[in-house]
């Protein structure tokens, strides 16, 4: 799995800037200081480099737009003022590795290398007029920086792991975060894929739908199936979407792929479907690590998976048919992942599936079905968990009630879960199920990606307030309805086992050592500069 807090952090390291006007005035307050104090121009320095990137960005499809400029800029001024206070030189050729690196991974062109190389040669340059030097040396020291800033970036660009390589992949997923630009990653996801056949099912009333794919909603942002819970909750506003056992591996290629899911999810809509019949009330069976939500109806078992606490993230497909075999054929079944726990995991392991399988021989359907009244509610909500399909309820009645409520996030806090579940007193509920959407449209934005539901006191209190208005409200909606069942095959390509492991391995495994090379390759010539000066 790609945790939350690899994504979260790896962000923030690369693109979570501080406010630009304000390390714009930090900036020019600092260069004036220190210009004073020396025979160095820092302000013009700092003011140069800022309008040298920005223009080059405005003209050579590079990613420093302004903001960025400024900040890249500021980063330059405080490595040469740590080095003149160091030695009192101040050679701006020592940071050419760095501007070589930075503008190479910045560029929409690809194998851009000779433009950026030369970009980065032309920069100190620039500067001369503000700064005294000894020109040999400043000569040496930018040669020193072009040659370790190239030869880290082929060093990049020729690694290969068995199937991917890390240089494309890093600036395919730049492309997508700087640029919005998913088209690089999807070549790169794409030109590794495997075609599987999964299944789509929807559960409809006239009141609200339960769809759900064998598919991953995954894996970040508008990456390939990233975009697919906003595609089908923008595509029907009163439809939940129920996560499945599912991981990373079935992660929707491209785009297309997404769209064949929709396509199928709409004539779904239209298909009339099988009478599910009455339903039963609610079973629910506590084990060791989970908790199942039975709701029977006649021709239709709707199994709830929560976790009871710290484990795994995503559930394995391969227990969907361990699962039906144990029902056999009496009735069709769905089997959803609550995906309702903290972002912190553990891994799958032998004895979770012992325990689903425990719960699942234990459940005892008994009582008559009765006709089902059912009510549904959204309320539009956003924050930097809650991603575009907002907070949704639908309540299912036969001789109790129950809510199932569907949060669009990825994964919940602990506290928030039984904090909903608890809101069954005031609601007049017999039951609440909290659930998420495992939606990754909000995985690694800026600083802030990656949060679960109610990751802090301001998030959680509002969810909470939605949902218990949301609950009354679509208590309020209740009316006697009919339930139809409808699934249909799909065939697209997917990420697959072995290209989601490599990827997980870049990111966790491999880009400590990647950002390691990116430090010694920028910072070999400031070092160097240290001893010739």
């Amino acid at each position: 799995m790609i945790e939350h807090q690899t994504l979260s952090r790896y962000s923030k390291l690369l693109f979570s800037f501080p406010k630009w006007n304000v390390v714009f005035a930090i900036g020019i307050s600092l260069s004036l200081i220190f210009s004073y104090l020396s025979k160095i121009n820092f302000t013009g320095i700092f003011i140069v480099s800022i309008l040298y990137f920005y223009i080059i960005s405005r003209f050579l499809k590079y990613a420093l737009h302004f903001p960025r400029a400024v900040v890249f800029s500021f980063v330059l001024l405080v490595i040469g003022l740590a080095s003149w206070i160091g030695n009192g030189y101040f050679i701006v050729s020592s940071t050419t590795s760095l501007v070589l690196i930075s503008l190479h991974f910045s560029s929409r062109i690809e194998n851009g290398l000779g433009k950026s190389l030369i970009l980065a040669g032309v920069y100190p340059f620039i500067l001369i007029p503000f700064t005294y030097i000894d020109l040999h040396i400043y000569i040496l020291l930018e040669m020193v920086g072009l040659i370790s800033g190239t030869l880290y970036v082929i060093y990049l660009s020729k690694e290969k792991l068995h199937v991917l390589k890390p240089g494309r992949i890093l600036r395919a997923f730049l492309m997508d975060w700087l640029f919005h630009d998913s088209d690089p990653f999807e070549k790169e996801i794409l030109e590794h894929s495997i075609e599987v056949e999964g299944e789509l099912k929807l559960l409809k009333s006239s009141s609200f739908s339960i769809f759900q794919s064998s598919f991953h909603p995954g894996p970040v942002r508008t990456l390939g199936g990233g975009k697919l819970v906003n595609e089908i909750l923008e595509a029907d506003k009163n439809v939940l979407y129920a996560h499945s056992f599912t991981t990373h591996s079935l992660n929707p290629s491209s785009n297309g792929d997404v769209s064949a899911i929709k396509d199928v999810f709409l004539s779904l809509a239209e298909d009339n479907g099988k009478n599910v019949g009455n339903m039963g009330d609610p079973v629910e069976v506590v084990g060791k690590y989970f908790t199942c939500i039975c709701i029977p109806f006649e021709n239709l078992i709707i199994l709830i998976f929560q976790k009871n606490g710290y484990g795994p993230d995503d559930i394995p497909g391969y227990l969907n048919e361990k699962i039906k075999q144990h029902f056999g054929n009496m009735r069709e079944i769905m089997i959803v992942d609550a995906h309702n726990s903290e972002a912190d995991h553990d891994r799958w392991k032998k004895e979770y599936e012992e325990d689903i399988m425990d719960i699942v021989s234990m459940i005892d359907i008994k009582g008559e079905a009765k006709p089902v009244r059912a009510g549904f509610s959204c309320t539009p909500y956003t924050s930097r968990s809650v991603c575009e399909g907002g907070i949704r309820v639908a309540i299912l009645k036969s001789t109790r009630l129950t809510a199932l409520v569907s949060i669009d996030a990825n994964g919940m806090d602990g506290e928030l879960r039984k904090r909903l579940a608890d809101l069954k007193d005031e609601t007049g509920m017999d039951l609440i199920v909290p659930m998420t959407t495992d939606n990754h449209s909000k995985m690694g934005v800026g600083s802030y990606g990656g949060h679960p539901a109610g990751y802090s006191r301001e998030d959680a209190e509002m969810i909470e307030k939605i949902v218990k208005r949301t609950i009354e409200d679509a208590r309020r909606k209740l009316k006697k309805t009919v339930f139809r069942y409808s699934r249909k095959k799909v065939r697209i390509r997917v990420m697959g086992e072995e290209v989601f492991r490599e990827i997980n391995s870049i990111l966790t495994e491999k880009a400590p050592i990647y950002i390691a090379g990116f430090i010694l390759a920028s910072f070999i010539p400031v070092v160097l500069q240290g001893v010739v000066a």
